[in-house]
């Protein structure tokens, strides 16, 4: 996407952990997962977390500590800045900032530390659908208007001139699927999707094993001696 003569590359991470349900392959998840940490090899500029407006749900702090507090902590590189958007309509305040002014401690209470007046991390961004009343989509129009103009100004304030990797060799990588996969299957146990029932049971979720990291690496094109870098990183003997 192009804005004022630079070209902005948004990274959707949708789907990594939230399952249509079902039981979903083991070896297909991780693959996704791991395509995903090839894929973004160079990391990013910049990671916008994005919520709705209301209450914070168990889905969105595991999400956002393991899409942006863990997914640097295995090399020896600070993490991009981070943003966090809210959407929603914040009817009832003239302009969405407010909402994200009056909650802000809500938010830092919780551990998101970005929503700190110091770091200023946090905003309300909503873009309301198109509205029939022509007098209501007047005020929907502004209302839209404000927040691209506030997003386009934040991204472009903070957004890092070069990207920060999170790893940079391939068994850095294997040794970060393995590790966040890990913390993911931790996490996953914690999410209720039914009666007695969490998002573990839904997907089937284990620990991986070496071999199972070893078949789907051989499909995304890693030569022999890579792997074997990759399974000596595993057990820690790298």
């Amino acid at each position: 996407m192009m804005h004022e003569g630079y070209r902005y590359d948004f990274i959707d991470t949708v789907g990594l952990n939230e399952p249509d349900g079902g039981t979903v392959s083991q070896s297909d998840a991780l693959g996704k997962f791991l395509m995903f940490l090839k894929n973004n090899a160079k990391g990013f500029n910049l990671i916008i977390f994005c919520m709705r407006e209301g209450r914070l749900t168990v889905q969105d702090k595991i999400t956002y500590q393991l899409m942006i507090k863990d997914l640097y902590s295995q090399v020896k590189t600070e993490p991009p800045p981070v943003m966090l958007f809210v959407g929603g309509l914040f009817v009832e305040h003239a302009h969405p900032q407010d909402w994200c002014a009056k909650n802000r401690n809500i938010f830092v209470n919780q551990g998101y530390v970005e929503a700190t007046a110091d770091l200023d991390g946090i905003h309300c961004i909503t873009f309301p659908a198109k509205a029939q009343n022509p007098k209501l989509e007047a005020v929907y129009m502004e209302t839209r208007s404000e927040s691209k103009n506030r997003a386009w100004d934040l991204i472009s304030k903070n957004c890092l001139s070069r990207p920060r990797p999170f790893y940079n060799t391939v068994p850095e990588m294997a040794s970060l699927g393995v590790y966040l996969w890990n913390l993911l299957v931790k996490y996953a146990a914690k999410i209720p999707v039914g009666k007695n029932r969490t998002l573990k049971d839904a997907m089937g979720w284990t620990f991986i094993v070496s071999k199972d990291i070893m078949d789907i690496l051989v499909k995304m094109g890693f030569t022999k001696e890579n792997l074997a870098s990759a399974a000596l990183s595993y057990y820690g003997l790298a």
